[in-house]
């Protein structure tokens, strides 16, 4: 018995703006290529895959020295604007990497720092910093109450003499 599977659809839009992208592509492939001639044109796109591959590169080191630092230290806090920094600058590196002035463009703006920082902002990533521990941390000013000594406020006030 053999099980076939029908192909993937992608809704319209989707489809559509892909072929637009590719149009917008080819444009701006030939519009380089009256510039700069064939030969430039392909030492271009080459230099725009290696900076990707480069920022690629070093987005690994990076993580993999926060790695190396969360091993070393007793806990480490994960902040919702570096995951999205990060996020953005491994797109910033893909797009270098694909064949395409279009792409290589936006991939240049999104490795650009100031970009990423409205872009984070525009996001809205807001929060508390996502924490993980190996061992609880000792708080230094905690104050330690019996239950009789704190109420919530919307308590009535306590009976002081001690009746209930």
């Amino acid at each position: 018995m053999q099980i076939t599977h029908g192909p993937v659809e992608l809704p319209k839009r989707v489809l559509l703006g892909l072929a637009l992208w590719f149009a917008a592509e080819l444009c701006a492939f030939a519009l380089v290529v009256s510039y700069l001639g064939v030969a430039g044109t392909l030492l271009l796109g080459l230099l725009t895959s290696l900076m990707g591959f480069s920022l690629l590169r070093r987005l690994g080191q990076d993580a993999a020295s926060s790695l190396r630092q969360v091993l070393n230290t007793q806990g480490f806090v994960l902040r919702p604007e570096s995951m999205v920094d990060g996020t953005i600058s491994a797109i910033a590196g893909v797009l270098l990497i694909l064949p395409g002035f279009l792409s290589d463009l936006v991939g240049l703006a999104l490795s650009a720092p100031a970009i990423r920082l409205w872009l984070a902002n525009r996001m809205k990533w807001q929060g508390a910093a996502f924490t993980a521990q190996s061992r609880p941390r000792r708080r230094e000013q905690v104050i330690d109450l019996e239950d009789r000594e704190w109420r919530r406020l919307d308590d009535p006030a306590p009976d002081l003499r001690g009746r209930h």
